[in-house]
């Protein structure tokens, strides 16, 4: 037996694929049931101990029985956890004509879009306005356009690469052809389903299902990095059941030798206090284990100059947080197919959630070393998903309106 690898795996679509939003299919009525795009890390952690489980000849149905823990299911999971293994991701990305692969992401949710009929004019930079009354506190610190004369929306379908990301977390902005749209990675398709009586073979009566499956362009990849595996778990290459009515994947492993991530920032003379991008979807609700709400783990209310604000700490950098520019929450769910039925819903931060914080011990190099790369707090099983993973970014003293 050899040593576990840090390893990317990479799928390509083989037909369209169906990642089934966190409704369950009897509760959809006249509407179509959508799809998730890119599909949850828990789908793709599915898939791959699926491929490693066929290698080594599991017996599925055994594999649910708590009392046989094998060295293998200590190693890759059940239902309930993912074993030794840790997954990043999943990424989209795309494949150009010489098979070089750029990896894509989330454009943050500071930047925002100056449209001028369907095109994007330009991208700007959210401020952090004055302290205002609401719900969350006195006078609690809300993003505030740049142009108030002018209608900005947000940049919710677009993605970036990663140089363009560093350069929006330098302080810039990006030109909108920099901008990767929804609609060049992947298209929609609506399709209309029976409920079938294996049995009898026969259609059940009345349930009649729409749902809308994605076909990914031929040149767009899902990757995930995965650590925790042996080389002679897996073949290298192959073809798995995928998603939702089990339709095929090709995939290929790779050891992981470029994180393929922005490049860590560099704090300047007009930096103000830093910004935490989430890379990844975090489920902050229960991480801390309290009932207030806390826009960060652990993170407490107070007062500080007149302006409500959260202080804690991540990874021991003391933070004081003032504002959050966070996107409509992901509810993702999933079906369990050892003990066939669903898994319970999640409510998660999405992915370009923005928080600006001041360090409190004014050391901002220090808390970009510690910070870049590295996950919130959260359950363990949480934190092996992949979970809350953070880029660090600048917050420009330009940004602060009111600043005295």
């Amino acid at each position: 037996m050899g040593d576990t690898q840090q390893q990317l795996w990479r799928f390509k679509a083989l037909d369209t694929w169906f990642f089934r939003e966190s409704r369950p299919m009897e509760s959809v009525g006249g509407s179509e049931l959508l799809s998730a795009f890119p599909p949850s890390p828990r789908t793709l952690a599915g898939a791959i101990r699926s491929v490693v489980g066929e290698h080594h000849r599991v017996d599925w149905r055994q594999w649910k029985d708590k009392a046989q823990q094998p060295p293998l299911k200590q190693r890759i999971g059940d239902a309930d956890g993912l074993g030794k293994l840790t997954v990043s991701g999943p990424w989209l990305a795309c494949e150009n004509a010489e098979g070089e692969v750029e990896r894509l992401f989330p454009v943050p949710r500071n930047l925002v879009a100056l449209r001028e009929g369907n095109s994007i004019k330009q991208t700007l930079r959210m401020q952090v306005g004055k302290p205002r009354y609401c719900d969350l506190g006195k006078a609690v610190r809300m993003a505030a356009s740049p142009l108030l004369e002018a209608k900005t929306a947000a940049l919710e379908d677009e993605w970036i690469n990663a140089t363009t990301l560093y350069q929006v977390l330098m302080g810039g902005i990006c030109q909108p052809d920099a901008l990767v749209t929804t609609r060049n990675l992947f298209a929609r398709e609506a399709r209309l389903g029976i409920a079938r009586d294996n049995m009898s073979r026969s259609v059940e009566t009345g349930l009649l299902y729409q749902t809308r499956h994605v076909r990914p362009m031929q040149n767009v990849i899902v990757e995930m990095g995965v650590t925790g595996l042996l080389a002679d778990d897996h073949p290298m290459q192959g073809v798995v059941r995928f998603g939702g009515e089990g339709r095929g994947a090709a995939y290929a492993v790779q050891p992981l030798t470029d994180t393929c991530f922005p490049t860590k920032v560099q704090a300047n003379s007009h930096t103000h206090g830093i910004l935490l991008m989430l890379l990844t979807p975090a489920g902050m609700a229960n991480a801390s284990g309290e009932t207030a709400y806390a826009p960060l783990p652990g993170f407490q209310c107070t007062e500080q100059s007149g302006a409500t604000v959260w202080r804690g700490q991540l990874q021991g950098i003391p933070l004081t947080l003032h504002c959050a520019i966070q996107g409509k929450p992901v509810r993702e769910g999933g079906w369990d197919l050892a003990n066939n039925q669903p898994r319970a819903v999640q409510s998660l931060i999405p992915a370009g959630s923005v928080y600006y914080l001041t360090v409190d011990n004014g050391d901002i190099p220090a808390a970009i070393d510690t910070l870049h790369l590295t996950q919130l707090p959260a359950e363990q099983n949480e934190l092996a998903l992949g979970r809350g993973l953070l880029a660090v970014g600048l917050w420009p003293d330009n940004e602060l309106m009111g600043k005295e």
